[in-house]
């Protein structure tokens, strides 16, 4: 039987030298050790003869039909083929194994009906045939089964009523039976399963009234009759139930009721975008997600302060110790430009629901997005075994049935997967319901790892809005933040600038200063001619040199233009007789001063950081580039160069990043101003016979670096909601 299904005994623990009852399977080493294994009983005719007992085969990826030798092992008490590609039926024959006390046949491909001969194994404990292809009832000789305390047949297949044999199996601790298509009522007799621990009859066809006897169950701590058709009300004795320890009712419950009063009749919202499990963040597309962090149990649910929208978990693994409900990963994601959207997703056992709130009815666009975390490197395994099938509902509409994230994904692990569903918002309320129907996963990677996983959801109207999108108060006081950071911001640039600009007029007057001194006020005397933009004057500095200073008219009758020129071409002069140029000055307006233009050019040579008043002695570089970046942008000439408002306030924020700026406004490219960098440094060229004081426009080129888009301090002020 192993030969076929190419299995050995691994690290000679047993059969050893072909003797199969020898090392553990012979010792005390539990069963649930030894994989692939066997446990042996030796004490038969006086120890000569061997039994086997047990036999484990466990998700070892064996195959086919299962073997007639099986039949054989009469003496086994403990049989476990599951998660594997067993296909087929069980044959009649399985009810040779009367001494079986422990049965799992769970997570493979076995179809057909289940065998009645399945009755005569009276000793059996646990019994599991879940996650099969089963069709058909359940057989009624299961009832004979009296010793039974477990059976898990979730996901197999079985149809039709519960017999009312199995009013006999009142031993039974754990009934998992999910995922079926399990009809009528649930029957009376239930109520004396007085052992009873779990109860999950979830995603099933059963109808009629939820009984009271499950309140007087002492033992029981799980019970899920979700997603059928039942009808009528909860039993208050299962509120006073002495195993709910933990019950409250946060605040938003009123928004969650399908008749909420939460802003029905009175819309205040048009869309709403979360970051489940995670934290607030900004997208590609500069939607602004918001935090979904908050910690959920077993049955609890949030609603924002404002009412936006809420969530709510049901579901608790009962094969789980310590389950979760959020899940995080550093992996870096494939198929989006989001990658930090996936890292954090909100998890369930059971149901995940999202709520919209208040939204202005009309057609909208629900977007949802996956990314599997928690199935990774299981390749190998079953399909059946390996999934996170879930049910996607919304509106109360089925939208997607046995929705498999890894699939969906092509098998690629950490790839986003988004599904985008056009839904309808009548009643100013939307509903987006994700759960697991009890199929697919329930052990991979561990125990309890099984439910639905999103991690972001968002939903945008398919119109044009006519409400303010905004909580009443919330953004108002946001926004009056944000206008006061602005404005704060401006008025510490102003006096940035204006430090610089008193800098720069008290040096520009001591320069005339000087040159008035040089040429005794320019008195007549030291006249040595005039040309077309002014007189030549001659003078003598205070370190002995003697200059020719050219005096600018105002009256001139040639322009600006032709001036600069003219100083380029006597500084590109070379002769001996020719001295340097130190400085020139071309201001048409004593009392003029261009201070955009000298932030341009501090901005084109990659030294914005000098527009700052140089007594702050502490301050961030970044945010000062981005808030001259910002500014350079609000200065462009052009209205569709200039970004609107909203988008200015998304960058003040640091929701959205500033674009490079490259394009000077056409007011300074169609008209050259004075070079307010002259006094930072000085420029060296030549000119004829003397030295001349006016100043030309020099304009270096410089490579461009892009913003740098480290955290900015306004992202700590504006907080959560931006």
């Amino acid at each position: 039987m192993f030969n076929r299904w190419r299995i050995s005994a691994t690290n000679q623990q047993w059969n050893i030298s072909g003797e199969l009852c020898s090392g553990v399977a012979t010792d005390t080493t539990p069963i649930a050790d030894i994989n692939p294994g066997i446990k042996c009983d030796c004490t038969a005719n006086n120890r000569s003869t061997c039994h086997i007992t047990a036999l484990r085969v466990y998700a070892l990826d064996v195959g086919g039909p299962l073997p007639n030798e099986l039949w054989n092992l009469t003496f086994l008490t403990d049989l476990n083929l599951g998660q594997n590609y067993l296909t087929g039926p069980i044959p009649a024959t399985i009810g040779n194994l009367v001494r079986m006390q422990y049965l799992s046949l769970g997570i493979n491909a076995l179809s057909g009906e289940l065998p009645r001969e399945l009755g005569l194994l009276t000793d059996l404990i646990s019994l599991s045939f879940s996650t099969n292809n089963f069709t058909g009832p359940l057989p009624s000789e299961l009832g004979s089964l009296s010793r039974l305390t477990q059976i898990y047949f979730d996901s197999s297949g079985v149809s039709g009523p519960i017999p009312d044999t199995f009013g006999n199996l009142q031993s039974l601790q754990t009934v998992w039976a999910s995922d079926n298509e399990l009809t009528g009522r649930i029957p009376n007799f239930i109520g004396n399963w007085s052992n009873l621990v779990a109860l999950v009859l979830r995603n099933n066809n059963v109808s009629g009234s939820v009984p009271s006897f499950f309140g007087a169950f002492q033992s029981l701590t799980l019970l899920d009759l979700s997603f059928n058709n039942l009808t009528g009300r909860i039993p208050d004795l299962l509120f006073n139930h002495s195993s709910l320890t933990n019950f409250a009712l946060p605040f938003g419950l009123d928004c969650l009721q399908r008749n909420f009063p939460c802003n029905r009749g009175n819309p205040i919202y048009s869309s709403f975008a979360i970051n489940s499990g995670g934290r607030p963040i900004g997208s590609s597309d500069q939607t602004p997600y918001e935090s979904d962090n908050e910690t959920l149990g077993p049955a609890t649910y949030y609603v924002t302060n404002f009412g936006r929208w809420g969530v709510s978990n049901v579901g608790l693994p009962a094969d789980s110790a310590s389950p979760q409900y959020q899940t995080s990963s550093q992996s870096q994601f494939t198929n989006t430009l989001d990658s930090e959207l996936f890292r954090d997703a909100r998890i369930s056992a059971g149901s995940l629901r999202y709520y919209g709130l208040g939204l202005e009815n009309g057609n909208y666009t629900v977007r949802l997005q996956f990314a599997e975390t928690q199935i990774l490197g299981f390749s190998l395994c079953p399909p059946s075994s390996v999934n996170g099938s879930i049910v996607v509902l919304v509106q109360g509409n089925l939208e997607r049935r046995d929705f498999d994230i890894l699939r969906r994904a092509g098998g690629v692990p950490l790839r986003a997967v988004v599904e985008e569903i056009s839904v309808r918002v009548t009643e100013n309320y939307l509903e987006v319901h994700l759960f697991w129907a009890g199929k697919g996963t329930c052990c991979v990677p561990v125990q309890g790892a099984y439910g639905p996983l999103i991690s972001a959801i968002s939903a945008r109207p398919d119109f044009v809005p006519t409400v303010a999108n905004r909580p009443p108060g919330g953004d108002t006081d946001r926004t009056g933040m944000i206008v006061g950071i602005v404005v704060a911001v401006a008025a510490v640039s102003f006096l940035a600038l204006g430090a610089v600009f008193y800098v720069y007029r008290k040096r520009k007057r001591q320069r005339d200063f000087e040159d008035e001194a040089a040429t005794d006020d320019f008195n007549l005397a030291n006249k040595l001619g005039e040309g077309g933009f002014g007189p030549v004057y001659k003078g003598t500095l205070g370190d002995g040199r003697v200059v020719a200073v050219k005096q600018l008219s105002v009256a001139s009758h040639q322009g600006k233009s032709q001036f600069v020129a003219e100083i380029a071409t006597i500084s590109a002069v070379q002769h001996r007789n020719l001295v340097k140029l130190p400085n020139s000055d071309a201001s048409l307006e004593d009392d003029k001063i261009y201070l955009l233009e000298w932030a341009w050019n501090l901005h084109e040579s990659d030294r914005e950081i000098e527009l700052v008043d140089p007594t702050l002695q502490k301050y961030d570089a970044n945010e000062v580039r981005r808030i001259i970046g910002i500014a350079l942008l609000c200065t462009q000439a052009s209205p569709a160069l200039r970004p609107p408002m909203s988008r200015v306030v998304g960058m003040l924020s640091g929701d959205i990043e500033v674009p490079s700026v490259t394009t000077r406004p056409g007011y300074l490219t169609d008209w050259k101003f004075d070079d307010t960098t002259t006094f930072v440094s000085e420029i060296d060229s030549s000119v004829s016979n003397s030295d001349v004081n006016t100043g030309t426009n020099t304009t270096t080129t410089a490579d461009y670096s892009p913003t740098n888009p480290a955290k900015p301090m306004l992202h700590e002020i504006i907080g959560e909601g931006r």
